[in-house]
């Protein structure tokens, strides 16, 4: 397990069954989005779940259902959005803290980090920090804005004391 998959589940929590997220979406295992992002026949089946049944998931199925959103969502919008180069040369904690970040937002409203955006490519970890902690994003979810920028600001793994 990679660390962004690490650090999404921090930040996101575990739940078996469907919930109403504070955006308001349905959601379900470490921050799954049943309504952007609904689970497919093939999902179901590759998860092991019967669709006749109501959605309940395992710490195993929902792990294995992270893994696929960051391979399909997350990583896509990451080299969309930097570059496959840019990406791979941030170093893991960075690439952590900013596809957590894609994985909670989703890519249109992570792609509003203009001047986030902006700081990651020219390397400038502080301005991407400020970025950060300058938004809506970070008023709404003070702590973890806070984590996400001393990741992006040092390159150190700041969730390492939480475990």
């Amino acid at each position: 397990m990679d660390l962004c998959e690490q650090v999404v589940m921090f930040e996101e929590g575990f739940s078996p069954v469907v919930y109403l997220c504070p955006s308001g979406a349905d959601t379900i295992g470490y921050g799954h989005n049943t309504d952007a992002n609904p689970l497919t026949e093939n999902d179901m089946e590759t998860l092991g779940l019967d669709d006749g049944q109501p959605l309940t998931i395992t710490v195993q199925q929902a792990k294995k259902l992270l893994n696929m959103d960051i391979q399909r969502l997350v990583l896509p919008v990451a080299y969309k959005v930097f570059g496959a180069d840019h990406w791979q040369a941030f170093g893991e904690v960075r690439r952590a803290a900013l596809g957590s970040m894609i994985y909670q937002l989703g890519e249109t409203r992570f792609k509003h980090f203009t001047r986030l955006i902006s700081c990651a490519l020219r390397y400038d970890w502080a301005g991407a920090a400020e970025a950060a902690l300058d938004s809506k994003w970070a008023r709404q979810t003070p702590a973890r804005a806070k984590r996400h920028a001393e990741a992006l600001r040092t390159g150190n793994n700041v969730w390492r004391k939480y475990q």
